[in-house]
């Protein structure tokens, strides 16, 4: 960043302007024309957030939970930007109820959040609410619910709900048995680097070699 845009950018800061602060603060956050300064970046976070900025809220969660493992500080900030619908802090706030990290555990709970994040199109929680249901976790097990979320993370190229899927397709779990689509998604996973996959893929090659399975 320019040092003219800078300094405009501070001054906007300065005078209280949210948005200002939010960026601001993710410039020390990521050393964009300043030294990297996670404190820094937090006193700008903590400015936009306390007014109201859900991704300055957000972001400041992550802060204490990554940084400074103050999970309930981070619980705290993740709560009031998951209540304005934002879908990182939804899924965040669901992780910290499913490990008990700054509250105590709650699956359902959990489940509840994860699902907030899912119906917005976030893949990490469509694939964690999947995973929820696949085998009961804080829900009611439904394998075919299950597979629609993993369907849905999938074909956003999450490698861990590709896994999973073609898991469900190959054992015909809460879905029709196909184990040829069971491959193309054990494939999918495999070129991402998901080491579950590449085992199922090679067992699937494997077994196709000496003709077991076709």
């Amino acid at each position: 960043m320019l040092k003219n845009d800078l300094d405009t950018l501070r001054k906007h800061a300065e005078e209280g302007d949210p948005e200002a602060q939010y960026d601001l603060a993710g410039l020390y956050y990521n050393a964009d024309g300043v030294e990297k300064d996670y404190d820094e970046a937090a006193k700008w976070l903590h400015k936009a957030a306390e007014q109201g900025h859900s991704r300055a809220q957000c972001n400041l969660g992550v802060y204490y939970h990554n940084i400074r493992t103050d999970y309930c500080e981070a619980v705290k900030w993740y709560q009031k930007a998951a209540d304005q619908s934002n879908m990182l802090a939804q899924y965040n706030l669901g992780l910290c109820f499913d490990s008990g990290e700054g509250v105590k555990k709650d699956e359902t709970e959990a489940v509840k959040w994860y699902r907030k994040a899912a119906d917005q199109g976030y893949a990490e929680a469509q694939y964690n609410l999947g995973c929820c249901l696949l085998f009961g976790n804080g829900v009611e097990k439904d394998e075919t619910e299950a597979v629609t979320w993993f369907q849905k993370a999938a074909q956003q190229g999450y490698a861990e709900a590709q896994h999973y899927l073609g898991y469900c397709l190959f054992s015909g779990t809460g879905v029709e048995k196909d184990e040829t689509e069971a491959v193309t998604w054990f494939r999918k996973a495999a070129v991402q680097g998901n080491a579950e996959a590449q085992y199922d893929l090679g067992y699937c090659l494997a077994f196709i070699a000496i003709g077991i399975y076709h």
